[in-house]
């Protein structure tokens, strides 16, 4: 029993010693504040060369110094007139894992020809490697990864944002790119992983949130995307917010809850069209009443124009309504009133044409109204 008890004891003071040592090792690390003060400074004297021994290896694997001086320097007219302060170093969480190091960098710059200031932040991460702490840089690889994306090359995008989020975890830009080459590329599954794994690293962002409801919305996972959408309200109550959990309700059949959505974001912003124009579609194509269709089209008309695709969309729903409301009694006999309907509708799907000149819906609907007319 005594030997037991002093296996015992022993092991306990082992114990007590690794943790001391693992926790004096912690504490005895430098402060990555400072390698991150230290790399701003030399960034902001333009001393990039020395800048540049202070990232972290795994990044200089993929970038020169020659390489990362020539990306970041700027031309004297550049150089010489922006004078930047940090006023502010804020810590971001960084899931328990005590190699990495997370912060938020407000900052000050001055225009020195105009004595303008303008406040902004960056964000950083560092990498605890070799006894010191490292800044992970993957500038010149995140633009060509954005250029990739931006071009519809999602496969090449797709390697690139792989590389920069198995090195750069905590790297939320890229984590998008990530999900967004996904998507494009229909592996849907691999793209809302790395879209929870946006949420996870910003969970009190919700445009994080909206963007992972996108994702389930676009994979036919609606209840999931009511809850994203929901989410994201909660943190902050937007229109367009309200229009996406609109939309998702309605593709999941639920119109109740959908037409209470899109109002809500009416509430918010009753000079947004676009909460009145998908009210005029939930009221013509899923709840059938053509006349509260007619005023909430009529609404969104009379605001300014939406994006190109949404409101060539406006245009053509609109038509449609005129027109089936011009035929709706007898199509062979059409009155004046029935005519004038005709009319405001070849003009509205002219509207439509002209913006996509090329679409066979728009065509279609386009010669019926001309048969009807010229029938009548």
């Amino acid at each position: 029993m005594i030997r037991r008890y002093s296996v015992l004891v022993v092991l306990i003071a082992v114990f007590f010693h690794l943790n001391n040592c693992s926790s004096k090792k912690l504490k005895e690390r430098q402060d990555p504040r400072d390698t991150l003060v230290k790399y701003r400074e030399l960034r902001n004297e333009w001393k990039l060369a020395e800048a540049y021994s202070l990232l972290a290896d795994t990044c200089k694997s993929y970038i020169s110094e020659e390489e990362f001086v020539a990306y970041n320097m700027q031309p004297d007219s550049v150089r010489n007139n922006y004078k930047f302060t940090i006023i502010g170093i804020d810590s971001l969480p960084v899931f328990e894992n005590s190699d990495f190091a997370r912060y938020k960098v407000k900052y000050q710059s001055v225009i020195l020809n105009s004595k303008d200031t303008i406040s902004g932040s960056w964000d950083y991460r560092l990498l605890f490697e070799d006894g010191s702490w490292k800044i992970i840089w993957f500038g010149r690889m995140a633009s060509l990864a954005s250029d990739h994306l931006q071009n519809q090359q999602y496969d090449q995008s797709l390697v690139l944002y792989m590389v920069i989020c198995a090195l750069d975890p905590y790297n939320d830009i890229a984590l998008r790119g990530l999900a967004l080459s996904y998507i494009n590329l229909s592996q849907n599954n691999d793209a809302i992983n790395a879209a929870q794994r946006l949420v996870q690293l910003k969970p009190d962002d919700p445009s994080a949130h909206t963007f992972l409801g996108d994702l389930y919305g676009s994979s036919e996972q609606f209840d999931k995307a009511i809850e994203s959408y929901s989410k994201a309200i909660d943190i902050l109550p937007e229109p367009v917010f309200y229009i996406n959990l609109g939309t998702v309700y309605k593709m999941n059949g639920q119109f109740v809850e959908a037409d209470d959505s899109y109002r809500k974001s009416i509430e918010l912003d009753s000079l947004s069209p676009q909460g009145w124009w998908m009210l005029g579609e939930l009221y013509l194509y899923n709840l059938d009443d053509r006349a509260m269709a007619k005023t909430f089209y009529n609404k969104a008309l009379q605001l300014k124009p939406m994006s190109d695709y949404y409101q060539m969309r406006l245009y053509y729903g609109y038509a449609l309504l005129l027109y089936s409301d011009a035929v709706e009694t007898d199509p062979d006999e059409i009155s004046a009133d029935e005519r004038k309907l005709l009319l405001e509708a070849k003009t509205y799907i002219g509207k439509a044409l002209k913006i996509d000149p090329r679409s066979s819906e728009f065509s279609y609907l386009s010669n019926e109204i001309n048969k009807q007319l010229m029938g009548s």
